[in-house]
């Protein structure tokens, strides 16, 4: 295991795009070893610009059609809700970059929250494919 490093940025702008610059390398790594990618995706304001950033200026540096995404929370809302962290990373990320709809593992927070989240928990219980 490598050793842990301390990266210092100037401001939040250059934390937004190192960490998608981080993205896009690990993503590239995992792809040429694996043949696979697979991230977990929340809300938030950070979040928020770094998806901007890797549906725009990072679009074509990734294979996304080699990339998982999954949530690691979401909201008992629908994803059209702007309190919705599918929606938010659907809008500013996803719809942008060509990803397959199979590849978009979202939590249904439309559904009854216990029956949502049992079938979130089987799913990621399932075998990578």
């Amino acid at each position: 295991m490598s050793e842990p490093k301390i990266t210092i940025l100037d401001d939040a702008q250059a934390v937004y795009v190192h960490a998608a610059e981080e993205i896009a390398h690990f993503a590239g790594e995992d792809i040429c070893t694996h043949a696979q990618f697979t991230i977990a995706l929340s809300g938030g304001s950070t979040p928020a610009a770094i998806y901007e950033l890797l549906g725009t200026r990072f679009k074509l540096s990734v294979d996304w059609k080699e990339v998982q995404f999954f949530w690691g929370d979401e909201r008992c809302v629908p994803p059209d809700s702007d309190q919705s962290n599918y929606g938010m990373a659907h809008e500013l990320f996803i719809r942008h970059v060509p990803i397959p709809d199979d590849n978009v593992h979202r939590m249904r927070g439309e559904d009854d929250p216990a029956e949502a989240a049992a079938s979130y928990e089987r799913l990621l219980s399932q075998p990578p494919a």
